[in-house]
């Protein structure tokens, strides 16, 4: 098991900007805990708001219960070169 990460920043604009709930720590020196998660399970507590975020989970879903796998965006992007003619470079 790995160890969290601590971060130490100051909130700045781009801060804001990327992440507009942050808007009452701007200017002020912050700790953030970087916890890995389980990869092959969601938070149940988790809901996405939108209608294609929605979406999303459901195909997620339905993939790990048909005996998919999670890929990295390394795996993934191999997967789309694969797919598309590529060769390997192993």
């Amino acid at each position: 098991m790995q160890h969290a990460v601590q971060i130490e920043t100051v909130i700045n604009a781009e801060a804001i900007h990327t992440f507009p709930e942050l808007r009452p720590l701007l200017g002020h020196r912050v700790r953030v805990t970087v916890d890995r998660l389980d990869q092959d399970r969601l938070d149940d507590a988790y809901q996405p708001i939108s209608q294609i975020g929605r979406l999303a989970l459901q195909a997620r879903n339905a993939h790990l219960a048909a005996g998919g796998k999670l890929m990295s965006a390394d795996e993934i992007t191999e997967e789309v070169r694969l797919r598309r003619g590529g060769r390997s470079d192993v």
